[in-house]
């Protein structure tokens, strides 16, 4: 019995060591779930290329890049990303009573916002007649933050076709300027991703 008890406590042990909580819920399938497989997706609807880095000039040995192309999809950690997401998907977060915050204030009052998300995705699919959905998702620690629907005093920056997803710890929002045939297809395809 004791033997018992002694193991039980250090397994409690090694789990908070390694910052996992007893009774937290482990993840969903990864934010890389969410991209939505060719196959699934109609004829008039792609995932958005990304165009190549390009060259605008070469002096003897060096070579000068246009622009700095990010993935598509992006899956993210660093910070700034997932401040962007977490505003995209929830609306910007509501300002603290007092007089108006500094710039700086403001920045660091943003940052808050995004403590609890691990990470953030973006997708975009681009339909035949030009038209782009974007998928923004953002995954929290633990899936009791993810809240079905956005925070309320949020400000939301959505226009269009919106669709709001919760999956486990994540918060999908499917972003498009009206329904078609391709957004359809993303929101199913992502509503049973498990």
């Amino acid at each position: 019995m004791n033997t018992i008890r002694i193991r039980t406590g250090m397994l409690l042990v090694g789990l908070l060591a390694l910052g996992v909580e007893p009774g937290a819920t482990q993840s969903s399938p990864g934010l890389a779930a969410l991209t939505v497989p060719d196959d699934r997706l109609p004829p008039s609807c792609r995932l958005n290329p990304v165009e190549p880095m390009a060259p605008i000039g070469a002096r003897r040995g060096a070579m000068v890049i246009a622009r700095n192309s990010e993935p598509n999809p992006l899956i993210s950690r660093e910070r700034r990303v997932v401040e962007e997401t977490r505003r995209l998907v929830d609306g910007a977060p509501p300002e603290p009573d007092g007089p108006p915050l500094t710039p700086r204030g403001a920045a660091r009052w943003a940052s808050r916002w995004a403590e609890d998300v691990v990470a953030a995705y973006r997708a975009t699919y681009r339909q035949t007649d030009g038209s782009l959905i974007t998928v923004f998702a953002i995954q929290f620690s633990d899936e009791r933050l993810a809240p079905p629907e956005a925070p309320v005093g949020t400000r939301s920056a959505a226009r269009g076709t919106n669709s709001r997803i919760v999956l486990g710890p994540s918060v999908v929002l499917i972003s498009a300027g009206a329904s078609s045939d391709c957004f359809r297809a993303i929101e199913n395809y992502v509503r049973s991703v498990r």
